[in-house]
């Protein structure tokens, strides 16, 4: 595609130069000839003086502007040496054209094009159309521009890879999924009281299915199941009756080694339920006797087999069939989570690739259904058909505009449109190619006959027989998210379109920023083998996690802690208190990070049974210092453990400070009631008044400052210290209002009459 336009602006230009060669008798002088300076170089240069500061560091902007000045420049003197006139607005639709070709053999991942003999062999018969300096010129220049950007491509391709090896050399050291056999225990004491148990181990950052379909090579020996979260076995094919169609086959994938070597890496193993047939699946779904035949065998299966899941997957179904489609999925659900709460429901839904799909995505009843599907797997790997003439991938990523045709964006868009949870949604890819034969390759040209698929085997001998030959052009789309390769073969020319590792990066990439709800793999074994597949599966989509296993609480020295320890302890535990946030580790763990904090908020009964839970003897076991998180602003504790613990030493500090205000109140109500009764029985004369008056002032603040501190460390209290979780106005309210209530008391006190009782008549 990309030779082919830059022949035809090679040619167009050529012509430029033809028409001036042969105004010989009207030639213009080249003082006359000029390019106007109104030529778009594009918006690297900016005004204002920030702008110009910062100017040299936009270096993609300062690059196209740089390629756009050169070619700007080669025309600009092509057109003065040959006393060509060319004004500016072509001379700006030539740069432009250019740098789409630029751009677009930018984006080739290894093309195996010279570019020198493509222009040389696109020239070679234009000598008598212009001057031969001026197509050596043009010959020289423009080689040097394309092959300097495509030197810059394949330069920044080589980081690519060296980034992803950077992410598998992490993978590659921990090797096995969470959950697989022979995974190595480590060990780790925490804060001298708890020694752990934990494994590293892969986890996926979302689900990964991957199909597993029958063959004679033993495919699955090449499987690396410690990048799959889920194996769909493909399949039961369904009969009207509700039997399986072929029972020697499927006995042989369910005895098959794929199931047990699955199983060894704890992967999540579900059938899949397959019908292409809708006079089948109409008969099935309408007659309640075959419904129950089909849930009793597929009970059996779940047991002997011992299976995850079932995937339904009905090719054929028609619209008027989606009621009783609807109903026979909720009772499909009732049956697997009668054998175990943790089995899934799957459901393959089309792609929008073409109206017959549109119409039955449209027919179905998700609202019906979203209780008891788990995930949806749309199938994505068939957006294109080979019933057509217009050649693009089998999975395009993005919508083109230009182009009328599907795209994984506008299906899955469709789908979480008000239909289904997006975390539900799972986008499927596959390996397969699809090619057309062409009679160019000119942008928007049809194929001269319908497409026709290919098999990722076909796809290496292809790039490995026909890359090196003349004229080959291997590149990259980035709209659709798929590699390319245009050729000739037998003569004839071809063009391929096929997944590699960049185009299945960048669709995985997709699939996280967009959280959908998982990646399905259709075909596993048509990989072939190549590691190349699974390392990008493994370096997008897998990441190194820590699992713990056990733990066992230290054995602690009586008399350990002394009382310094327990003031300091009290101390980091009142700071503590007074923060909005408190983060358990890494406060900028991602996606979120994790709080020393309940919703609802524990009960005491509640704190003493995770206590229990987490082998905690004593709350004064895991103690955390008052220190800033590494270079954050933030503080943090080390552990779970700590947290709980901490929350148990409020529970204490908060109970023994309501027991002393208790006391104190009721002190303070016994001194009231002497002062009140020695003041009226001897007035002024009584000189026990100042001290039991000062003494009960004194109980009476302390009586405050323990009531403050019992609201302060009881958590069940949402509005001050330990118990609140934001920033208020109350707790400046009731220290204000306290200070007030204190004062008046005091000042009643102070001021109070003196008075003797006098004798009665």
């Amino acid at each position: 595609m990309g030779f082919a336009r830059f022949s035809i602006l090679l040619i167009a230009f050529i012509g430029f130069l033809y028409v001036g060669a042969k105004a010989q008798d009207n030639r213009i002088p080249p003082s006359q000839l000029i390019v106007k300076d109104t030529i778009n170089l594009g918006d690297s240069t900016r005004s204002g003086l920030i702008n110009k500061i910062i100017q040299p560091f936009r270096f993609h902007e300062n690059q196209v502007r740089k390629e756009r000045q050169r070619m700007v420049d080669l025309i600009r003197k092509l057109a003065t040496e040959g006393d060509v006139v060319i004004d500016s607005s072509t001379v700006d639709a030539i740069v432009n054209d250019l740098l789409l070709l630029t751009n677009s053999l930018a984006a080739t991942r290894d093309t195996t094009v010279n570019l020198q003999k493509e222009i040389d062999r696109t020239i070679l018969n234009l000598d008598s159309k212009a001057p031969k300096y001026l197509v050596d010129s043009i010959q020289l220049q423009l080689g040097n521009v394309l092959q300097g950007l495509l030197d810059q491509s394949q330069s920044k391709n080589a980081e690519e890879k060296k980034a992803l090896a950077a992410k598998l050399s992490q993978l590659r050291q921990i090797q096995l999924s969470c959950g697989a056999e022979g995974l190595p225990v480590f060990q780790a004491t925490i804060g001298d009281t708890l020694l752990v148990n934990y494994q590293k181990c892969l986890r996926a950052k979302v689900r990964i299915f991957g199909w597993h379909q029958p063959s004679a090579n033993n495919d699955f020996k090449n499987y690396n199941l410690n990048y799959l979260t889920d194996v769909l076995l493909y399949g039961y094919q369904l009969d009207a009756s509700g039997n399986e169609r072929n029972p020697e086959a499927l006995l042989k994938v369910l005895d098959s080694a794929v199931l047990s070597k699955s199983h060894a890496y704890s992967k999540a193993i579900s059938l899949a339920v397959t019908s292409e047939s809708s006079g089948v699946i109409s008969a099935f779904l309408n007659s309640r006797s075959s419904q129950e035949k089909f849930f009793a065998r597929i009970k059996d299966l779940m047991l002997s087999y011992k299976l995850d899941g079932v995937n339904l997957s009905f090719s054929g179904i028609s619209r008027a069939d989606i009621p009783q489609y609807s109903l026979f999925i909720s009772r499909l659900k009732a049956v697997l989570s009668e054998l175990d709460e943790t089995h899934i429901l799957t459901i393959t839904i089309p792609p929008l690739a073409n109206s017959a799909d549109t119409r039955l995505a449209s027919g179905f009843d998700f609202d019906s259904m979203n209780p008891w599907v788990d995930f949806y797997l749309v199938e994505t790997q068939k957006l294109n058909v080979t019933s057509t003439r217009i050649p693009f991938s089998l999975s395009p990523l993005l919508s083109d505009q230009a182009n009328s045709r599907g795209s994984i964006e506008q299906t899955i868009s469709f789908y979480s449109n008000g239909k289904v949870p997006i975390g539900k949604l799972v986008m499927t890819v596959s390996y397969q190619g699809i090619y057309w034969p062409m009679d160019d390759f000119a942008p928007g040209s049809r194929a001269r006959d319908f497409g026709e698929f290919m098999d990722y085997k076909a796809i290496q001998n292809t790039l490995a027989s026909e890359s090196m030959e003349e004229g080959t052009v291997i590149g990259y789309d980035p709209l659709q998210a798929s590699a390319y390769i245009n050729y000739s073969s037998s003569g004839n020319l071809k063009q391929l379109w096929y997944n590699d590792y960049k185009s299945l990066s960048d669709k995985y990439s997709w699939a996280l920023a967009n959280s959908l709800g998982g990646v399905a793999i259709w075909g596993l074994g048509d990989g072939n083998g190549n590691t190349e597949l699974w390392d990008v599966l493994g370096a997008t989509l897998v990441e190194v996690d820590s699992v713990v296993t056990s733990q066992e609480k230290l054995n602690i020295e009586a008399g350990k802690l002394k009382l310094w320890d327990y003031l300091l302890t009290y101390k980091n535990d009142l700071q503590f208190a007074g923060l909005n946030d408190i983060y358990i580790g890494d406060p900028d763990r991602k996606p979120e990070a994790t709080y020393c904090y309940f919703e609802p908020v524990l009960t005491r009964d509640s704190v003493e049974s995770l206590a229990a839970a987490y082998q905690i003897a004593d709350f004064w076991d895991f103690r955390s210092d008052f220190v800033k998180y590494g270079a954050t602003d933030y503080y943090s504790i080390d552990n779970f453990q700590e947290c709980i613990c901490m929350l148990g030493r409020w529970d204490q500090y908060s109970r023994l400070n309501g027991i002393a205000a208790s006391l104190l109140f009721v002190l303070l109500l016994i001194g009231g009631v002497i002062t009140f009764l020695g003041i009226r029985k001897y007035g002024d004369d009584w000189g026990w008044r100042g001290i039991i008056v000062g003494v009960s002032i004194g109980i009476g603040l302390l009586a405050f400052i323990a009531l403050f501190f019992y609201f302060f460390f009881n958590t069940q209290v949402g509005f001050i210290g330990a118990g609140s979780n934001e920033v208020t106005i109350w707790l400046l309210i009731l220290i204000f209002t306290l200070g007030i209530l204190a004062g008046l008391v005091i000042n009643s006190l102070r001021i109070a009459k003196r008075y003797a009782q006098r004798d009665l008549p």
